[in-house]
């Protein structure tokens, strides 16, 4: 078989090419259909310049589109539809993806420009109407019945920062409309040239056990030929299974940082054992980063480490020729086998790395785990429900209690998705919240006939503590003279973390009981209220109350 890295580029672009034939199939007669090349264009005027590409590995999640430099490192430079469409969601939140926008085109697309400084007037005017109507600063609207037609090249809003963003950039999406998977911009001609082939960083060879288990890891030393091929050898093996992983990044000449690769395949001799590819996923597998990572390695080190082999429990769609072998490679007691890893970019600039691998006689065996998918265990006063598909593969760990704290399990050990916990303590307090220990980040929860019931997205240490202390409001900027300031800014904090469950805290700005708009932004935890011209000459009290995730309110009030 050919470079498989090439088959599957080609592969996504033959489904990207199929659907366009189909379109120009249906618009034949009305002679309405573009080439390709044609039908989308640039998002911004200046020369495009990448700070994240698509599927990046990120902190529990997977980067679902490209994120676009600002032209001269600040907010405000012009964004533009990319084709023809219409304006289909606008949403406005204070994490993820700040001020957003999304117009759907009717090649079965939808493009998504996210952490916008400022939408286009007419599209301002329109969340604020809706903000004023059901009273929230944040906002989710899909314009199902409201018809708003935006064409090529039109402009639409401003590259900003908000949202959970680290500095002035565009995040730009394609969806597919239907599904709203994400897809690789890159497919759609959104790419930037590359002739760098991406790096290397280290090879692992995973030691597994008859159901893909991972037994132990090593790296392996390399060294490179004069052809550039990073060349290895595997001995002293632990199982007859092994599957690989790697580090690596990509490099684009001129970028200073380093960029997520496109993707890695595995050969042994000519047989193609598994590759993964970035072409589109599922919003549902994000927390999958997970385990295709090695997550033990990660959170030691802080460096990413991508297996590239499915583990025991895992589903994920970004492999590719995995299903039979699911990555394993079964070794022979007499004959060494010869691996080879292909590491690519989008414009196929290869990473070579050879493996001899020397025969094994070692039996796989399969030891018996405790802590398995779909079961409850009882350990004392814990209790924890496991779902399924919630470990990525069968481990063992201790579930106990060492005076206040709590041990479920430990920090190296991935989730897929979160565990419900129940604590039983004599004289539980009815406000009881459940802490990750050392850490402010509380996963809340509920006590029910004298045990705390809530759910954990990471295993660890935990303890039982209560929460009576209200969130502080501080004056940034204000004056009851509304034309000494344009806006008026204050701070906002907690002493505990909102970011690790749905809850988060709630903010609600009022001039004598009557709603005012207000941006609060997470990352400095500061309120703006800009609309001072809605406020009457008349009114007297300007109200800002803040509760946070356990309830407690704290209530501040100015005089206009």
């Amino acid at each position: 078989m050919k470079f498989l890295g090439s088959e599957i580029k080609w592969r996504g672009r033959y489904l990207h090419i199929c659907q366009i034939l189909l379109i120009c199939m249906s618009l034949s007669f009305s002679g309405l259909c573009e080439s390709e090349s044609d039908y989308y264009s640039p998002p911004v005027k200046h020369p495009i310049r990448l700070s994240g590409t698509f599927c990046e590995l990120r902190p529990n999640h997977f980067h679902a589109g490209i994120d676009i430099r600002s032209s001269k490192g600040v907010v405000g430079d012009s964004l533009y539809s990319v084709a023809d469409g219409m304006l289909s969601r606008v949403r406005v939140q204070r994490g993820s993806y700040g001020q957003v926008l999304y117009i759907d085109h009717d090649n079965g697309t939808t493009s998504v420009y996210a952490h916008l400084d400022k939408f286009h007037p007419k599209i301002e005017a329109l969340i604020e109407k809706y903000q004023y109507r059901y009273h929230s600063s944040e906002i989710d609207i899909y314009l199902d019945n409201l018809k708003v037609n935006i064409d090529k090249g039109d402009f639409i809003g401003t590259m900003g920062n908000t949202g959970r963003s680290s500095g002035p950039h565009l995040h730009f999406e394609i969806r597919d409309t239907q599904s709203e998977e994400p897809i690789n911009p890159f497919l759609y001609g959104f790419d930037v040239k590359d002739e760098i082939a991406p790096t290397i960083l280290s090879v692992w060879v995973y030691a597994l056990d008859k159901l893909g288990r991972i037994i132990n890891k090593t790296q392996i030393s390399t060294s490179t030929d004069k052809n550039g091929v990073l060349k290895g050898k595997y001995s002293k093996c632990k199982s007859g299974n092994i599957a690989i992983g790697i580090g690596a990044y990509d490099k684009v000449y001129q970028y200073k940082s380093n960029k997520g690769i496109y993707g890695a395949t595995v050969y042994e001799s000519r047989d193609t054992i598994c590759s993964y590819i970035n072409d589109r996923f599922n919003f549902n597998e994000n927390k999958g980063i997970n385990g295709l990572i090695d997550y033990d390695h990660y959170k030691r080190t802080g460096t990413r480490v991508t297996k590239l082999f499915q583990m025991q429990h895992q589903s994920l769609s970004l492999f590719d020729h995995c299903d039979v072998t699911r990555g394993i490679i079964q070794l022979d007691s007499v004959k060494a086998k010869a691996v080879t890893i292909d590491v690519f970019d989008y414009d196929q600039n290869i990473k070579k790395v050879q493996l001899d691998i020397e025969p094994c006689s070692i039996v796989t065996s399969t030891e018996k785990r405790k802590i398995s998918n779909a079961k409850t265990y009882v350990s004392g006063n814990i209790k924890l429900n496991i779902g399924a598909d919630v470990l990525f593969e069968d481990c063992n760990f201790e579930v106990n209690q060492v005076g206040s704290t709590y041990q479920i399990g430990n920090s190296f050990i991935p989730l897929n998705k979160p565990v419900q916990v129940e604590i039983k303590q004599a004289d539980l307090p009815t406000n009881a919240i459940l802490v990750k220990k050392g850490t402010n980040k509380s996963f809340g929860g509920t006590v029910i006939n004298g045990k705390l019931i809530t759910t954990i997205s990471e295993l660890g240490d935990f303890v039982i503590q209560t929460d009576t202390q209200p969130p502080t409001i501080s004056t940034v900027r204000y004056s009851s003279d509304r034309s000494k300031y344009s806006s008026w800014k204050f701070t906002i904090t907690d002493n505990y973390s909102d970011k690790v469950q749905d809850a988060k805290l709630q903010i609600i700005s009022t001039v004598d009981g009557s709603f005012i708009r207000s941006t609060f932004d997470s990352k400095s935890n500061s309120l703006t209220i800009t609309d001072l011209s809605r406020i009457p000459q008349s009114a007297r009290k300007l109200y800002i109350t803040a509760i946070d995730i356990h309830g407690n309110i704290k209530r501040r009030d100015y005089i206009l």
